[in-house]
């Protein structure tokens, strides 16, 4: 049905050549005008998210993101997405589930690396959790990328012997030298 309209058909057109033109503003109008014919067109609704993330309407973008990830939930594009945008909007806890979802979900999928880059980004938004960090040496174990994780989590070492907690800062760093013996730090 969306195929036969002709005012869904051109609107999306000139929401593409605006779009590949970079006018985000202009593309989101057009997009826009196509998911008022068509509110449950998946493709319309990508492309007006789409273009409100590139415009900075990020709020309204984030909404519609959820919105789509929701009615796809194996579509881990827009689970990126929400993440990015949680993480944009400075909800930093809300971004840290998201990438932590968006790591299971890559890892159930056997997609060690980007698996390990969601870890990151969980680590990077919550950075004194040693229980995060682990799962992210774990990833890293297994993504064979234990050397771009070794400096941080020595320094996750030294701040929790900072807070005197040596206990888990020797842990670490045991863990540490077993993972990484010719490491210097």
């Amino acid at each position: 049905m969306a195929m036969e309209n002709k005012l869904f058909q051109e609107a999306l057109k000139r929401g593409s050549a605006h779009a590949w033109n970079e006018q985000w503003d202009k593309a989101a109008q057009q997009y826009r005008l196509a998911v008022q014919e068509f509110p449950e067109d998946t493709s319309a609704r990508t492309y007006l998210a789409m273009a409100l993330y590139k415009s900075g309407a990020y709020l309204e973008s984030l909404t519609l993101y959820q919105s789509l990830w929701n009615a796809q939930p194996s579509n881990l594009t827009m689970l990126q997405r929400v993440a990015e945008l949680q993480e944009a909007e400075g909800d930093r806890e809300a971004a840290a589930m998201s990438y932590g979802r968006l790591a299971d979900a890559h890892t159930r999928r056997r997609s060690l690396r980007d698996a390990f880059k969601a870890w990151q980004k969980v680590v990077e938004l919550t950075p004194g959790n040693p229980l995060l960090w682990n799962s992210l040496v774990e990833m890293a174990v297994q993504a064979g990328t234990v050397k771009e994780v070794i400096t941080g989590y020595l320094s996750l070492a030294r701040d929790l012997a900072l807070q005197s907690r040596f206990q888990e800062a020797v842990q670490i760093v045991e863990k540490a030298e077993k993972l990484d013996p010719g490491n210097p730090s």
